[in-house]
């Protein structure tokens, strides 16, 4: 991505496909997370503001999740307003989750 307002799938089929890797990419990086990384520097380019930055890794994690949360609330809020369900979005009952038992 070089730029906020650059469209990456016209097609919604790929952007679906496309999600679902992203999410597997998130999740397997998410899993190899140790205590080290909440502590040491994360250096990345952003798009918004085309400069260097560097947060705590903590941080970097926080807002991933916070990120997507608040972009999933975004779609919701489109899709009622074209009349459709979004489906479940309470995250305990998403197809997804399957806890480990106690």
């Amino acid at each position: 991505m070089k730029s906020l307002d650059e469209e990456l799938y016209a097609d919604f089929d790929a952007l679906r496909r496309a999600r679902r890797t992203m999410d597997e990419d998130i999740r397997s990086w998410a899993s190899q997370l140790d205590e080290s990384f909440g502590s040491a520097d994360f250096r990345f380019f952003s798009v918004a503001y085309q400069k260097d930055h560097v947060i705590p890794g903590w941080a970097d994690v926080v807002h991933i999740f916070n990120h997507q949360t608040h972009h999933r609330g975004q779609v919701t809020t489109l899709l009622k307003q074209l009349g459709k369900d979004p489906g479940v979005t309470d995250f305990p009952w998403m197809p997804f989750f399957n806890p480990p038992a106690h």
